[in-house]
């Protein structure tokens, strides 16, 4: 390489960074080092650039690899729940094959009566978590049914214990508003692990994957395209003789 390199200008970041424990940590130096090879540099700015994938990382980034990856992370999940709210808009008393909540028949959707939207509530008696906690859900469902929903976009599968804080909050807005909850559900980007799944089988939760979120989408789109067409597409009509 030329003696005059010029350090990076560059300002970007990697999105193989999103999902993945891109840090481990070597007991026996005291160092850490990036554990994914595709990641090998990282070229924030001037003057920001990490050393190859085996080399140790200078302790000055580690706290801007973590800050960029939260709030990476922060933002995405938010993206995420919009998406899984924009979709549950457009259920409307549709029945689809429950293969896209982790059934195996058809299930009847929620006739939406309002806007899909998160649901914040403060516990003032402290009836499920302790009083003053904030218990929120990214779904809430009105309708003739309602529907509370969970989403979360980690780089993990959810866990037994995702499912169990879910069904607390559940149990907390049945009681403190005296909710008639037809149905709850669960979307976990990376998917479920098998406590998971187990408690969520015997509580009745459905269950949503990345691929089932993309599936239902594509599902509730087919449908609405049907609706507007019944006849499929119109037939050409012939031409004129001349």
């Amino acid at each position: 390489a030329s003696s005059n390199l010029a350090a990076s200008n560059l300002h970007a970041w990697f999105p193989h960074l999103l999902d993945i424990d891109f840090l481990s940590y070597s007991e026996p130096t005291k160092t850490y080092a990036l554990k994914n090879p595709m990641i090998a540099i990282w070229l924030r700015g001037r003057d920001q650039w990490t050393p190859g994938g085996t080399a140790p990382v200078p302790p000055r980034f580690i706290a801007l690899l973590e800050e960029e990856l939260a709030r990476t992370r922060q933002e995405l999940g938010n993206t995420f729940e919009a998406r899984v709210r924009d979709t549950a808009q457009g259920f409307d008393g549709r029945s689809v094959y429950g293969t896209f909540f982790g059934k195996a028949g058809p299930l009847q959707l929620p006739r939406v009566s309002t806007l899909v939207r998160p649901i914040k509530e403060i516990d003032t008696n402290g009836l499920i978590f302790d009083p003053g906690t904030e218990v929120e859900l990214d779904v809430h469902i009105r309708g003739r049914e309602i529907w509370l929903g969970e989403v979360k976009r980690k780089g993990h599968a959810a866990t037994g214990k995702d499912i169990n804080h879910f069904l607390k909050k559940c149990e907390y807005y049945r009681r403190a508003r005296r909710m008639r909850i037809k149905q709850r559900w669960f979307v976990s980007g990376p998917g479920f692990d098998g406590k998971a799944v187990a408690l969520a089988n015997a509580n009745d939760v459905l269950m949503t994957t990345m691929k089932g979120l993309t599936g239902l989408e594509r599902e509730l789109v087919r449908a609405t395209t049907t609706i507007a067409h019944p006849a499929g597409p119109r037939a050409k009509k012939p031409r004129s003789s001349p």
